[in-house]
């Protein structure tokens, strides 16, 4: 009977190859779009968790309430990890991370610039799994200036060579001892460090300070340990420790007063395995997921399938037609119900099997562009058993799927009607244009989402940030040159083609420093109503010209006035925060002194004069509104910034490089555009547009072969009618509007459904951005023509067809 069964399917492939090829076909993408996602899916769910104690590490968060204002970070205080391990017996073990930007290291003459460096404590690797390959893990960061680095930075440091017990020097100062090399760090981690230096070195890492200091902090749990209870027993840490220390700092009225606003400082337990997904919080160690975007594409990925099985249900009912009267013989020769549907189930789990070959295939050769366009390095784990036996699984239930409806339908047709040519028990009609009018509804749904995520993406590109982020370099990781920079700078500013240049660390965008303390209005106590963290940033004269700050009340900072250096420049959202009820130019405001560890000395208050109000420019992602700021003028080394004017950037650059070599040998040359750097703030954005649209391309092209299908099998119900029109008179034009109108009302009910289903998941996707653009309506509009000109273009082929055929041919049998 197997033979028999495949025989059939296989002469039924070849007499209807059309149909067969639309077949593979459509399966065949839908299959392809779920694979890539569901691969892209298990990655992100695999995050961290190649660590042997995955699911007892987790990190401690900081969640501090203070009036309107909400801050999330995911670091904590310095002292934190070492009372954990004292009062908390559900802690096995803590260890800190400390990121500070970027560090040059050599071993000879040319310094490199390093990224993805950071301080660390040495039980850094007994909570994380991070196998060494040479040096003791025990003992590996104990001593100050040690380090342990991976294998990828030990070959490139020292190729060929044996790393451990080697030196490097850091920033042309430090000299640092490799005591281990270990492993490259998984891609599949929230870190990907190549540097660990020893946390023994860092004086910050001691200095009690229990209210600052980003230490990203984690705990390994006994192997018995609640999360859920440990994180219960955090608040007697806050009310024994931090608060008292607090107190100590900004004085019993000021927390007094903090917590009778019902203002509060809590710390909250962070599981590993969540961080990647579950966490966007301040001082995170890198970017991390999000788990909307993985069930977004999950949903795809099954609406995609899903979309291409209705497609094989339409295309073989459409087919019924012409398998109606084998369907007769066969129930005429002794076949029973069962048996035939069988034998369609069959063909379709025969079809269904061929497709997910193909789309393994096709899976391999799409995943390097889909990799270019994520920055991931996703593979088809063809040696994985599981996954060959999963896909095997899959086929079989898809083709199964899809073979029941129209197995169910061909076999119910009664051989004494179908061999007079007389079909019934064709199914529901209804239920075949609702699951179209569902393709297209998700089909129009994908098309608006699409072209709204694009409308974001420019409004991002395109608003009015504040400042002139155009045509302006900078130069990085330049600390090494210290105080010659102001005469490389000057050196600099003699090329013609540049205008003007600034030395600082701090930059609107990613990847510079920042320093966030107190500040209150001089002459009074700091209290939570009056007091407020803003952002601190030291600048030059240069400054506010070079990036094009607009100062609205007020001057800027000048070498005329030798007091500018205890002077302040604020934003609209610092004056805002202080109320000063006149101009506050001649106002005074105050801080703590900030040690060079980074603790505040509430014995020392600093006195500000401000001296110029600069309007409001995002400096941050547009996610969030603008915070407030504060210019003061001071030395930071950590770039420098150069506005140019020339068509020809190349040439700039060539120059610029030019006179680096000569001014700062041995210094590495790195550049960035400052534009370029804010834009990468919306890497994921981008990315996520582009999916969008390719999937949502993928989607409209399945959609419409299932138009096709549902155009094909009304074609060939309504044959007789046809002849009968046409002998009657009716023109081609006639017919194809006849086949037409119906599938266009199926289209506009898709419409109908789609758009408020769009509307509302493009207002959950923006609320996440304090600065948004204005979604059109012609969005919506543009959705359905674009998809109503598409399915026309699939319809006609099918309804010229039909009205093209002789009618003499449709009514010779009657």
């Amino acid at each position: 009977m197997l033979r028999n069964f495949i025989t059939i399917a296989l002469r039924n492939f070849l007499k209807f190859r059309f149909y067969t090829l639309i077949n593979i076909l459509g399966l065949t993408i839908g299959i392809t779009v779920c694979l890539i996602i569901l691969l892209f899916i298990r990655f992100e769910l695999s995050y961290d968790r190649y660590n042997a104690n995955a699911d007892r590490i987790v990190r401690i968060d900081w969640d501090l309430k203070m009036g309107e204002t909400r801050t999330y970070n995911a670091a904590v205080t310095p002292p934190m990890a070492e009372v954990f391990v004292r009062d908390l017996p559900e802690v096995e073990a803590a260890a800190r991370f400390r990121y500070m930007g970027s560090f040059q290291f050599k071993r000879d003459v040319e310094n490199t610039v390093e990224w993805r460096v950071v301080y660390a404590d040495n039980d850094v690797f007994k909570i994380f799994t991070i196998p060494f390959i040479q040096g003791n893990p025990a003992t590996a960061l104990k001593e100050p200036n040690s380090m342990v680095i991976t294998e990828q930075c030990a070959a490139q440091f020292f190729p060929n060579e044996n790393a451990l017990g080697k030196t490097l020097m850091k920033d042309n100062e430090t000299l640092y001892t490799i005591t281990g090399v270990v492993n490259d760090i998984p891609e599949n981690s929230h870190f990907h460090y190549r540097m660990f230096l020893s946390m023994e070195g860092l004086d910050e890492s001691k200095n009690g300070n229990w209210i600052g200091g980003p230490f990203n902090t984690y705990l390994l749990l006994r192997p018995e340990a609640d999360p859920t209870a440990l994180e219960a027993k955090l608040p007697g840490i806050v009310n024994q420790y931090l608060l008292p220390y607090a107190e100590s700092v900004l004085g019993a009225s000021f927390m007094d007063k903090f917590k009778a606003d019902g203002n509060q400082l809590k710390l909250r337990v962070r599981p590993l395995t969540d961080i990647h997904l579950h966490s966007n919080l301040r001082n995170e160690l890198e970017g991390n997921g999000d788990i909307d975007y993985v069930y977004l594409f999950g949903a795809i990925a099954a609406f995609t399938l899903i979309i291409a099985c209705i497609n094989f249900m339409n295309l073989a009912t459409a087919r019924s037609a012409r398998r109606a009267r084998e369907v007769g013989m066969r129930k005429v020769m002794g076949s029973n119900r069962f048996t035939l549907a069988l034998q369609f189930i069959g063909e379709s789990t025969m079809l269904s099997l061929l497709a997910f070959v193909i789309a393994l295939g096709l899976t391999d050769v799409l995943l390097p562009a889909f990799n270019s366009l994520t920055g991931m390095n996703l593979k088809v784990p063809f040696q994985n058993v599981a996954l060959g036996l999963g896909v095997f699984a899959a086929a079989l239930l898809v083709g199964v799927l899809s073979g029941i409806y129209p197995g169910l339908v061909l076999s119910s047709f009664q051989p004494a009607h179908v061999l007079k040519g007389k079909l019934t028990g064709n199914g529901s009609s209804s239920l075949r244009s609702g699951l179209v009018v569902f393709q297209f509804t998700v089909s129009i749904f994908l098309i608006i989402g699409t072209m709204a995520l694009h409308q974001q993406m420019n409004y991002l590109k395109s608003k009015k940030l504040g400042f002139n982020q155009e045509q302006v370099i900078l130069l990085r990781d330049v600390k090494n040159m210290g105080d010659r920079l102001t005469t490389i700078r000057d050196e600099m500013l003699n090329t013609t083609k540049i205008k003007s240049g600034t030395v600082s660390s701090y930059f609107p965008g990613p990847g510079s420093a920042r320093n966030t303390p107190l500040m209150w209005k001089f002459g009074s106590a700091p209290l939570p109503e009056n007091s407020f963290n803003a952002e601190k940033w030291s600048v030059d004269y240069e400054y506010v010209n070079t990036l094009g700050i607009e100062i609205i009340e007020g001057r800027n900072f000048s070498r005329n006035f030798p007091s500018d250096s205890s002077a302040v420049i604020l934003n609209e959202a610092a004056v805002a925060r202080l109320g000063f009820s006149d101009s506050p130019v001649g106002h005074k405001i105050s801080m703590f002194h900030q040690n060079d560890d980074g603790s505040q000395d509430q014995t020392r208050l600093e006195t500000w004069e401000i001296i110029g109000v600069a309007r409001n420019f995002n400096f941050e992602s547009l996610r969030q509104n603008v915070t407030p700021l504060g210019l003061f003028f001071g030395i930071s080394h950590g770039a420098l910034a150069f506005r140019y004017e020339s068509e020809n950037t190349q040439e700039v650059i060539n120059t610029l490089e030019s006179k680096w070599k000569v001014l700062a040998p041995g210094e590495p040359f790195h550049y960035s555009f400052l534009d370029q750097n804010f834009q990468s703030m919306y890497n994921t954005e981008a990315k996520v547009s582009k999916l969008f649209a390719a999937f949502a391309g993928l989607a409209i092209i399945i959609a419409c072969m299932g138009l096709f299908a549902l155009t094909a099998y009304t074609a060939e119900q309504r044959t007789k009618e046809i002849g009968i029109r046409k002998v009657m008179g009716a023109s081609v034009q006639n017919i194809i509007l006849l086949l037409t109108r119906d599938f266009g009302k199926l289209i506009a009910v898709g419409f109908l459904l789609a758009t408020p289903l769009a509307a509302y998941s493009i207002r959950w996707y923006l609320q996440d951005y304090a600065y948004r653009a204005s979604i059109s309506w012609w969005i919506y509009l543009a959705a359905g023509i674009v998809t109503f000109f598409l399915a026309l273009l699939t319809m006609g082929y099918q309804s010229i067809v039909a009205a093209k055929t002789n009618p003499v041919e449709a009514l010779k049998s009657e």
